[in-house]
């Protein structure tokens, strides 16, 4: 593996063992406190008949959900609840609130949901997933190079600094790549 190519692989690691983090967190805080953050479109400008393009996140109950919106209250948001207990009935308004904006629910399975129509601001389009899949698919990459790194750490040896060929029968100078090792 080239040296830029490595260089470029730490620091996707990096990123995603960072995101990782911020999932985790997010996810443990979602059982605690439901927010939503809603911004207006790129533009900033009102769509047809005064309604406006928003993106919205939210996160509730170990699940995360991103919507769409066409709003007719066209305004910025911040939004914090308490997580208490369901309702009686099995139903709870502020997930439904703070996931789906109180648009049908069309598919919803293990935490992965998706909703689409009228809502409480106006139309609605919402996808929701839970909290460990994120963590998952980010953490996967950084396990799997964690893992490497102790497996080529047990082995013991000396590799090349430029494309990691094991150095133990030439010590002096890579035979795959010609670079100098300086342990010899």
């Amino acid at each position: 593996m080239s040296r830029t190519l490595r260089i470029m692989f730490n620091g996707l690691t990096v990123l995603l063992a960072v995101a990782t983090l911020a999932v985790v967190v997010v996810w443990v805080r979602s059982y605690f406190v439901a927010e939503v953050f809603v911004q207006a479109g790129p533009d900033g400008t009102s769509g047809t008949f005064g309604t406006e393009r928003r993106l919205g996140a939210g996160w509730c109950r170990g699940v995360i959900g991103v919507r769409w919106e066409l709003s007719l209250m066209p305004q910025r948001s911040y939004e914090r609840a308490p997580v208490g207990p369901a309702d009686p009935d099995g139903s709870d308004p502020v997930y439904e609130a703070v996931i789906f904006a109180g648009a049908p629910v069309e598919w919803h399975a293990l935490g992965f949901g998706y909703a689409d129509g009228l809502g409480h601001i106006g139309l609605t389009r919402a996808v929701s997933a839970p909290c460990w899949a994120p963590a998952f698919l980010f953490a996967a990459l950084p396990v799997a190079r964690w893992r490497r790194w102790r497996r080529r750490r047990a082995r013991g040896g000396v590799f090349c600094a430029n494309c990691g060929y094991d150095l133990r029968a030439s010590p002096d100078r890579c035979p795959e790549c010609g670079w100098p090792s300086g342990a010899g």
